[in-house]
This record gives structure tokens, C-alpha cells and sequence, in this order.
């Protein structure tokens, strides 16, 4: 309280009223502001055509919410990062050779950052995607599979993807379209359709893939592979007997039915050290190649 005296000789009492604000006994308070954290790109490693739109690159992260980004060095010309949402658009004008870009995430508590590979070619939409065969057939319990090597024409793939999943211990490269390995359960024959696409188009080829299950490559009958020639060239067997082929040359080969009708396709392709197995379910003789080497020639004389 608070008592004036006023020019006429009375007094004036005057009560103030404090109230407190933001006091610990209040209650309310403010939560401590986190850093940013994890912060991560769709694409990590991009390659873009020159002068065509890019599909916006978008970023996540955990943590605290984040009030701004910024990119080291400046992103190739025609691209641009958002400042408050990270997302790179854009369509690059110029060409660009692969480079690392750092992207920052930041708070006022504290900073998460990124790297991402750009790279800007003159690309054409890809083509004549293929791995060199049309089926392979692998054996289980197995080893490690030669691994299968795409190769394809026109632009250059940016990546690949599968329709559905290959069998159990078998994997596809997204970058690269590679696939390795090795099968852990049988799996019986089926199509898998791989699918290579860059920013301009995608391009596609079916492979067919077959598991043999464990007692189909008990004790099988041996063709060893080495000097460009099949030993030996004719083999006997059985109708349900196997046959694994050991390659044992630096050259890739592979054993292809050339009966009519065709008893098999492509069954093995892989390089020096592997090895392939066939199960034989039919009567006859069955001649074959290696259709990258045409001159190696075999027999398969399968009796009831």
C-alpha cells in the first residue's frame, strides 16, 4: 500500500497489485527446443539429363522441427534447394560431373546434415536391357552364385528394380541391376521381369529363375568345363538324375538345348569356379552348346 499526500492536505492511499508471471509456481513453462537430426535424401546418388525436370528430391529427419536448410557448394545450374522444406527441383541446364553436395538442417538448438552425389549427363532413355541369358537354374543347398551382370544400349541406367522377389538368398543391385547371391530353399521355375530406368525412359527383360530342391543335387552326375570343351562331351544318365556343370575356364559359358523342341534354355552362365545343375525329368537324347562359345558342343543320353 501506498499513501500520497495531495495539494489540498488530503492523503490518497493507493494499493498496487503484483501479479505474478511465468513464476515457478505458475506452472507454465516453455519445452527445451531439440536439434535436428538424421536427415536424409529419396536419392543419394542422383544422375539427371540436362534440360529435362527432375522428380523433387525430398528430405526426412527426426528430432526437433527444422526452421531452415542450406546446400555446400551452390547445386548445379537449374536445380534449387527450398530453404524452409529441403526439397531439390529444378531441371539442370548445364553438365555436371559427379559431386558430393552437403545439405544442412538446422535449429537454433543445433544442425543434421546430408551428402548427395549429382550428376547432369546428356542422356537418352536406356535400351536393350539383357543379361546375356533367358534362364539359369541354380542348385541348393548352394554356394555363392557367379554373379549376373547386366548390360544394356542407349542412355545409361540410373537403376533398376524387380516385379516380384527373387528367391530366398538372392538379391538385385539397385544401382548396378547385379544379381547375387546364394539360394537357400527351392524355388520353382519362374519369370522375374527387371525393370533399368533413368530420368527419360526404362527399358526391361525377363529372366527365369529355378531353386532345385536338396535331393535333386544328391550325387549328381559331373560335367567339368575347361580347354573351351565340355568333359565329358556325352553323358548317361537317368530319367530324375541331375547334372552339374563345373566351369573351370575364365570365360563365361553356359549349357543350352539345341534339340527340337528345345528340352532347356540357358541353364547355367557364370564365370571361373562355378558350378550349375540341371534335373533331368525326360527321356532321349538331348544335344547342347555353350551359345557364347558355339563349338563347344555336348550330349545329355537320358534313358527311361
Amino acid at each position: 500500500m501506498l499513501r500520497m499526500q495531495t495539494t489540498n492536505g488530503f492523503s490518497l492511499v493507493v494499493c498496487l497489485v503484483v501479479v505474478g508471471c511465468g513464476s515457478e509456481d505458475s506452472g507454465v513453462g516453455t519445452p527445451a527446443l531439440t536439434a535436428p537430426a538424421n536427415l536424409t535424401y529419396g536419392t543419394t546418388h542422383a544422375m539427371y539429363a540436362v534440360d529435362v525436370a527432375i522428380s523433387p528430391n525430398v528430405p526426412t529427419s527426426s528430432g526437433g522441427a527444422i526452421e531452415g536448410y542450406r546446400v555446400t557448394p551452390t547445386l548445379p545450374t537449374g536445380l534449387a534447394l527450398a530453404g524452409m522444406t529441403g526439397v531439390i527441383s529444378g531441371a539442370p541446364t548445364v553438365l555436371q560431373a559427379a559431386a558430393d553436395y552437403v545439405v544442412t538442417a538446422e535449429n537454433a538448438a543445433g544442425a543434421t546434415s546430408a551428402t548427395i552425389s549429382i550428376e547432369v549427363k546428356e542422356l537418352a532413355a536406356p535400351s536393350g536391357l539383357t543379361y546375356g541369358v533367358a534362364s539359369v537354374g541354380y542348385g541348393t543347398p548352394g554356394t555363392d552364385i557367379a554373379a549376373l551382370e547386366p548390360t544394356s544400349t542407349g542412355g545409361p541406367i540410373a537403376s533398376f528394380g524387380v516385379d516380384h522377389t527373387l528367391p530366398a538368398g538372392l538379391a538385385l543391385d539397385p544401382e548396378s541391376g547385379r544379381i547375387f547371391g546364394r539360394p537357400t530353399a527351392a524355388a520353382a521355375a519362374a519369370d522375374y521381369l527387371i525393370t533399368g530406368s533413368n530420368d527419360l525412359g526404362d527399358t526391361s527383360t525377363t529372366l527365369t529363375i529355378t531353386v532345385f530342391a536338396a535331393t535333386m543335387v544328391t550325387s549328381p552326375q559331373e560335367v567339368s568345363i575347361s580347354g573351351m570343351a565340355f568333359h565329358p562331351a556325352a553323358l548317361n544318365l537317368a530319367v530324375g538324375e541331375t547334372v552339374k556343370w563345373t566351369n573351370s575356364d575364365s570365360a563365361n559359358h553356359n549349357a543350352t538345348s539345341t534339340a527340337s523342341p528345345q528340352a532347356w534354355t540357358q541353364v547355367v552362365a557364370y564365370g571361373s569356379g562355378g558350378s550349375q545343375f540341371l534335373t533331368v525329368n525326360a527321356a532321349g537324347t538331348f544335344p547342347y552348346k555353350c551359345s557364347v562359345h558355339p563349338s563347344m558342343t555336348g550330349t545329355l543320353s537320358v534313358a527311361p
